[in-house]
């Protein structure tokens, strides 16, 4: 995985409730978008205002420091983790927004 900065900052983007929307837009929103804070970087999608998808976040040292994924706004699938130097930190599996055994 990579830094990719493609579709929005989050900065033009805003929670109503329990759906996200560009800033001045009445329809939730569909498509990338990124953040960056204390030189960490993260980057997902959203489909029709709910996060959907593999949401990335990166170490300041551009390695990948989180992976998880989400259906419809649900985490659901692997959340793994790593360390700055790339060691894994830990590996969770979602259901529906449920953690369960591995």
């Amino acid at each position: 995985a990579k830094i990719d900065e493609r579709g929005v900052n989050s900065s033009h983007l805003q929670q109503r409730g329990e759906l996200t929307y560009l800033n001045y837009e009445d329809k939730p929103y569909t498509g990338f978008w990124y953040a960056n804070s204390d030189g960490r970087h993260v980057q997902g999608y959203f489909q029709d205002g709910k996060r959907d998808g593999v949401e990335l976040f990166f170490h300041p040292n551009s390695k990948l420091w989180v992976e998880r994924h989400y259906e419809a706004g649900i985490v659901h699938g692997l959340y793994t983790e790593w360390y700055s130097d790339g060691q894994l930190k830990e590996r969770i599996k979602y259901s529906n927004g449920v953690e369960i055994d591995q």
